[in-house]
Order: C-alpha cells, then sequence, then structure tokens
C-alpha cells in the first residue's frame, strides 16, 4: 500500500526539454562565410615564411659550424633542429665565451653518447691554461652571459670547459 503510494508520487517538476518548433522557410538562405583578409594573407605566405625560416635556421647552424667544432656532427645538427631555439643562443653567447677564454680558445659541441635520445647540448671551451685561469674564465662567463640568460636556455645547454 505506501509502496503503491511511492509510485504514483510526483513531483510537480516538468524534465522534458522545451524545444520551440522551428520550420524550415523555403526563403532562407545558406550562411556566406566570410573570410578576413588578413588570415587569408598569412595562411598564403606560411609557406614563404616556412622556407625563408629555414633558410635563416641553416645560416645560423653554418656560422656555428665556422666557430665551433661539431664533435658529432649529425647528432648535434639533429639536436640543433629539433631545439631550433637554442641556435641563436649559442651565436648569441660565442662573443661572451670568445672574451672569457680567449681567441685561441677552440670551441666544442658535444651530446652525451650514452644517451639516446639528447635533451642537453654540451658548449665545451677546449682550453690549455691553468685549471685556476679556466675556472676563472667561466666564472666570468658565467656573470656576463651565462646568468642573465639561464631562463632562456632552461637547461638545454651546458657551458664548461675541458684540458687538452
Amino acid at each position: 500500500m505506501l509502496t503503491d503510494h511511492l509510485d504514483q508520487q510526483r513531483s510537480g517538476n516538468i524534465w522534458e526539454p522545451q524545444v520551440a518548433q522551428r520550420a524550415y522557410r523555403a526563403f532562407q538562405q545558406t550562411a556566406t562565410v566570410h573570410q578576413h583578409p588578413e588570415q587569408h594573407n598569412i595562411l598564403a605566405d606560411l609557406e614563404w615564411q616556412m622556407i625563408a625560416h629555414e633558410a635563416e635556421f641553416s645560416d645560423t647552424l653554418d656560422s656555428l659550424k665556422k666557430r665551433f667544432i661539431f664533435v658529432n656532427s649529425t647528432a648535434v645538427q639533429e639536436f640543433l633542429r629539433k631545439n631550433r631555439s637554442l641556435a641563436p643562443l649559442l651565436m648569441d653567447a660565442l662573443p661572451h665565451l670568445v672574451n672569457s677564454f680567449g681567441s685561441q680558445t677552440p670551441l666544442a659541441l658535444d651530446l652525451l653518447s650514452e644517451e639516446t635520445d639528447a635533451r642537453i647540448i654540451y658548449a665545451i671551451a677546449l682550453c690549455q691554461a691553468s685549471a685556476a685561469n679556466s675556472r676563472a674564465a667561466l666564472g666570468r662567463f658565467d656573470d656576463l652571459w651565462l646568468i642573465p640568460n639561464l631562463s632562456k636556455i632552461n637547461g638545454r645547454i651546458v657551458f664548461t670547459y675541458e684540458f687538452v
């Protein structure tokens, strides 16, 4: 008896969605799509922009090859292509490295050989100076360029020195 009463109980709410009737009118037309001219220009020029960017990056890579020894050339180039923002940073750091270590100190770029998917590139000054002088040169470089640019590097470049 109580269950019969509960089965008959209603909240009074109408839960069905109220959808207004919409009739298709024969005079209605399909909407026209308006494309902004700025958007069209960006998309039309995108391929040319990509070609220009690739040429600019190749020039930067060639400049790096002239100033750095690529220890494992293929791997270093592949890493720099995957991390394109690092090549301009290395070019920007170059005068400061030369200023700190001297123009006669060779510079190299290398990746750790045991890493299959390298995440860090090493910029190495190949020093012939004493340990104290090399440490002081790296300290000058850190103060002049590295510390102000740490946020740009984001842990992807390690600047160090080795004795030859």
